[in-house]
């Protein structure tokens, strides 16, 4: 049986005393395999990926995101990230508030410009040679942090968005089956499966299974298996009462040292820790 999804913390604004803030910029490191839960916005946000390999993942789709992707999240899209590469992913993220998300949207909501429809975020790929001109143009609002130059705000955003609309490519979808895999990977069952059961239901060689996953992900089926046994297994120890044997079990591991290997490296702590992290509130 599936477990169901936790709900989606609301992220409020960056209310600062001093004067309006019209940007949040930060640039973000997320060690290998850190996962940032599911979540939404009380405001309007982009980001590019400067370095490393990662994972944007919404209610029913998972894309692979890489250095020089430039993703436009609307304020009421649920949605998360995790590295994935084995080097950090590191990301310039700017937030803008709804009062000027919306005065943009009522000048530009209609031109091919506008990149924050409503439904799965836009995602492009820019050129080494944009990304060369963008990244500094985003840095030079991260000096600020809290931005309440609107002039200055409003002059990258607008930068940023006549880069996006040039970029020649757009990321590719993850194919029709890697997806179905992936999503499949929400049941225990499949957990329990292995790589053998994902390769079945894609209907691919564990050989070919592993090409794409490569491709899309930069990580091997394995690992990407075990991330999902990961979350499912810290869904268990932090909000149920099983041993940690039978949890190791549920999610497919027979040895009980390497779940605890895998468990301490993806969380930083041992199973019992994690368990006793839930218990207390704090995640």
């Amino acid at each position: 049986m599936t477990s169901p999804a936790p709900a989606a913390t609301r992220l409020p604004w960056y209310e600062r005393a001093g004067g309006e803030v019209w940007a949040h910029t930060q640039r973000a490191f997320y060690p290998p395999h850190f996962a940032f839960p599911q979540h939404r916005h009380h405001y309007a946000e982009f980001f590019l990926i400067e370095r490393g390999s990662g994972v944007h993942r919404l209610a029913d789709q998972v894309t692979a995101l890489h250095a020089g992707d430039l993703v436009f999240v609307h304020p009421e899209t649920v949605h998360a990230l995790e590295a994935t590469s084995q080097r950090a992913l590191v990301f310039l993220n700017v937030a803008i508030p709804m009062r000027l998300y919306r005065d943009l949207e009522s000048r530009f909501g209609t031109s091919p410009h506008w990149l924050w429809g409503a439904g799965a975020p836009r995602i492009v790929t820019l050129s080494a040679r944009d990304q060369g001109v963008l990244a500094p143009r985003i840095s030079e609002l991260e000096v600020a942090q809290y931005c309440r130059d609107r002039l200055q705000v409003e002059s990258v955003v607008l930068e940023t968005m006549r880069h996006a609309t040039a970029a020649v490519s757009e990321r590719p979808r993850l194919p029709a089956q890697l997806a179905q895999v992936i999503r499949d990977l929400s049941d225990p069952e499949n957990l329990r499966q292995g790589v053998a059961g994902m390769a079945a239901r894609a209907a691919w060689s564990r050989e070919h299974l592993n090409r794409q996953i490569r491709k899309h992900f930069n990580e091997t089926a394995v690992a990407l298996l075990n991330r999902h046994r990961l979350d499912h297994a810290a869904r268990l120890l932090r909000h149920g009462d099983q041993e940690i044997l039978a949890v190791c079990q549920e999610c497919g591991l027979d040895n009980l040292s390497h779940f605890y290997r895998l468990v301490r490296r993806r969380f930083g702590c041992s199973p019992g820790a994690l368990r006793s992290r839930g218990a207390e509130g704090a995640v």
